[in-house]
């Protein structure tokens, strides 16, 4: 539901699908190009081997947003990522947690604390 709200944000128009067995769904369509992964059923070692730096490396590919299902799987987080944390509550609600990795991702979560508030 997340990476399909994004997909919605980033005027996709085709339906943001799980990519649990291709592994990986690109969508090139929207304002900008969403790379949507899940690493659910793989080993880090698994992981390691699949080169996933190459789609936020700037050089690689054209600047777009990497959604990482089950991040904790990679050898190495992405440098420079905002990390969001999906926790289950009370009554079959989520608890989302927004993680900075940046000076710049700071400066936006305090800009969205102050908006929400």
């Amino acid at each position: 539901t997340l990476v399909q709200g994004i997909g919605r944000g980033l005027a996709i128009p085709e339906p943001i699908l799980s990519p649990t067995f291709p592994l990986i769904e690109e969508y090139r369509s929207g304002r900008l190009p969403l790379y949507h992964m899940d690493l659910y059923r793989l080993e880090p070692a698994e992981v390691a081997a699949l080169n996933l730096e190459d789609y936020w490396d700037a050089s690689q590919t054209e600047p777009g947003i990497v959604a990482i299902e089950w991040a904790e799987r990679l050898p190495q987080p992405p440098q420079g990522a905002l990390s969001i944390q999906l926790t289950a509550a009370v009554d079959s609600q989520r608890q989302i947690r927004l993680i900075a990795s940046t000076r710049q991702w700071q400066t936006v979560l305090s800009q969205l604390q102050e908006t929400l508030h």
